[in-house]
């Protein structure tokens, strides 16, 4: 499936700005940026699994609202980074792509504290990431995908390893469905209308690449010692809350909080009572930007 191309989505009520940046491999990958009246530190979003930075707007305005520079990257195989949506061929890549946009931010932030925002798959690579490279002031981890949906049979995750290298792009497993995302019912027709949205089934190398990053990262949990803010939805259908109660008591983290939404399902951000998920975040934010010192790079 060739990724349509839209037209540009910038509205400039939003001061929001679209870019691309040509990374180590001649990839070019888009990104989002939203830049407060006063800058006061930076934040790199990584949104989930199927979706795009697109969806994130409003977290990124109350961030940017909060004087945070926020920059919010389609990872590739997803909105319009990818060739073929559903693609995800290298956590390995999507690090390195972060970690050239976090060298873009820096540039002008200087010592001004840089945070990474993380939902779902997106906080899974975020904490890939940290694992990698570190040096930054704090993390938010929403819903972190760090074990395989259980509605997910073991005869589609064998599937996925041995397909993977031959046919990487086969569809072996059914993922979307709105209703296990949110509670509103408009959200879950803008997801069937979104044409960046990859609604397809899980290719094959891309399921085997989250599998595989999936246990490196729960590996090297211990590794992670700066600032967590953990949150998860209490009836999240697609990652069990316990799965954020296994990621705060294994972070080695000394200031880490975990913060469970009641009823609320995986996509917190996207649910009616967003406004309170929202400030819970940026609440968390200010506190830490405020004291911030940067965890040393490994």
């Amino acid at each position: 499936m060739t990724v349509p191309r839209p037209p540009s989505l910038t509205r400039p009520d939003l001061d929001l700005s679209e870019h691309w940046l040509r990374c180590h491999d001649g990839q070019l990958v888009f990104y989002r940026a939203i830049r407060p009246e006063t800058l006061r530190g930076g934040v790199l979003l990584c949104h989930g699994y199927s979706e795009h930075s697109g969806r994130y707007i409003e977290v990124m305005r109350a961030f940017a609202d909060a004087g945070l520079w926020v920059f919010a990257p389609d990872h590739r195989g997803h909105g319009r980074t990818a060739t073929v949506l559903g693609d995800l061929s290298s956590s390995e890549a999507v690090v390195s792509d972060l970690h050239a946009l976090r060298k873009r931010m820096e540039a002008t932030l200087g010592t001004k504290p840089l945070f990474l925002f993380g939902h779902s798959m997106g906080a899974l690579l975020a904490l890939k990431y940290l694992q990698a490279h570190g040096g930054c002031s704090g993390a938010i981890l929403n819903g972190a995908a760090l074990k395989v949906p259980k509605n997910i049979p073991h005869i589609a995750r064998h599937a996925a390893r041995l397909l993977a290298d031959h046919l990487p792009l086969l569809a072996v497993q059914g993922f979307f469905d709105p209703q296990r995302a949110c509670n509103d019912p408009d959200v879950w027709r803008q997801m069937r209308a979104d044409p960046l949205r990859y609604k397809g089934k899980i290719r094959a190398r891309t399921g085997r690449e989250i599998m595989d990053t999936i246990a490196c990262v729960r590996a090297d949990l211990p590794s992670i010692t700066l600032p967590v803010l953990i949150t998860h939805g209490g009836a999240d259908p697609t990652v069990p809350p316990r799965v954020s109660q296994i990621l705060f008591d294994t972070v080695g983290s000394q200031d880490k909080t975990l913060h469970i939404f009641d009823g609320l399902r995986h996509e917190v951000q996207h649910e009616p009572e967003r406004a309170e998920v929202i400030a819970t975040w940026v609440s968390w934010l200010a506190a830490r930007r405020a004291t911030s010192v940067p965890e040393s790079s490994p």
